[in-house]
């Protein structure tokens, strides 16, 4: 399994949706759909942006990928993974 966390407050001071694609990009085609989970990363992620900042980043580079892809790493893989179905 890998978590996206971390990459705002790793981020450049000033940063946009396109610095960050590279990072999500290659976490979700290394690791699958199945095996990726939305970290949250609050509240380390207001070391670089607000939380809505941040998640309105993620979805919009993942707004390509399928919906069912969408869900799995925002919410079903991490449902399964932590046990809460």
């Amino acid at each position: 399994m890998c978590k996206i966390s971390g990459i705002v407050a790793r981020a450049a001071t000033v940063w946009t949706r396109a610095d960050l694609a590279p990072t999500i990009i290659h976490c979700l085609d290394a690791f699958g759909p199945n095996r990726v989970v939305f970290g949250g990363d609050w509240p380390v992620c207001a070391l670089g942006a607000t939380y809505g900042k941040r998640a309105r980043a993620l979805r919009e580079v993942i707004s390509t990928r399928s919906e069912e892809d969408q869900r799995k790493l925002l919410h079903n893989n991490a449902e399964r993974l932590y046990g809460l179905n």
